[in-house]
């Protein structure tokens, strides 16, 4: 069986009509229809602490909030328990002094009030014992969610509102210690602007034996590269494998365009799924985050 490396990027909700800031724009264009648009001009911001939860793209960080959320981090057959101590609307920062690599996929189960919450996230950055201790921080490692049903990002940003809330009514004490920095920590590993906000799956197409690279997966489809793409309107079976579970999950999908100019690095075929915006495509995100 031939194992196909992805990569998967998730979509960040913005204002106004563009492609790099539809209000999602993984709901309004299937990823394979945007091409390159979402991979270019990635700007990396200042961190203005190492504890901070990842943020978005713009000039402003989102905002994250201070927590104690029980998690379980799930990553190559190994549970391993840890709090959360920062969340925004795109992931959490975990205390943790064991690093993991960065883009490594990782299923978190978050303890929510409301019961046990399974979500996809790709390790964003990775602060050190020894950075953390360098400003007077934690170390621990900001995981980005991935791929989310609508149900799902319903729960986490319901517990956000909740987070919120108690802040609003909890103000901060004022011998309280400020643990952030005012520039950008060179040592502070994280993602490239290339790399950032990716993850690799295994995905096996039909009987072939070659290995692929998929890039901006979405509930509507995704772009397979390769040297050799198949003819538009061509019909490929297509099994994702998950990350951590190693559960197999089948799609189906016609190509819908290819490209096969530029560096061979880049070319490829876009496909889109079978099913549509339908019930499985959401069965997807769910095997996707619940694995």
């Amino acid at each position: 069986m031939s194992l196909v490396g992805g990569v998967i990027q998730d979509v960040l909700p913005g204002q106004g009509g563009t492609c790099e800031s539809a209000p999602l724009v993984s709901e309004c264009f299937p990823a394979f229809l945007l091409g390159q648009c979402m991979d270019t001009h990635i700007k990396l911001r200042a961190i203005s602490n190492v504890q901070v939860a990842p943020g978005g793209e713009g000039e402003e960080p989102l905002d994250s909030w201070a927590v104690q959320l029980d998690v379980t981090l799930r990553y190559q057959a190994t549970d391993h328990e840890r709090v959360a101590i920062r969340a925004s609307s795109e992931g959490l920062f975990v205390e943790s002094l064991d690093p993991l690599p960065l883009d490594a996929l990782v299923q978190v189960v978050c303890a929510l009030p409301d019961g046990a919450m399974c979500a996809l996230a790709s390790v964003d950055r990775v602060v050190l014992p020894e950075e953390a201790a360098f400003v007077g921080g934690l170390p621990g490692l900001a995981l980005r969610f991935l791929l989310m049903d609508s149900q799902l990002r319903g729960r986490w940003e319901g517990f956000l509102a909740n987070v919120q809330d108690d802040h609003t009514a909890a103000p901060k004490e004022e011998d309280e210690t400020d643990r952030s920095v005012r520039k950008v920590l060179r040592l502070s590993r994280r993602s490239s602007a290339q790399r950032r906000r990716r993850g690799r799956l295994h995905v096996r197409v039909g009987q072939e034996q070659e290995n692929y690279y998929t890039l901006n997966v979405s509930l509507g489809g995704m772009f397979i590269a390769t040297a050799r793409p198949l003819p538009i309107g061509s019909k490929v079976a297509m099994f994702v494998e998950h990350p951590v579970s190693s559960r197999e999950f089948s799609l189906e999908a016609e190509v819908r365009w290819t490209k096969q100019e530029g560096p061979e690095e880049g070319w490829g075929m876009g496909v889109q799924l079978v099913e549509g915006a339908g019930e499985g495509n959401q069965e997807f995100l769910r095997f996707i985050n619940e694995g």
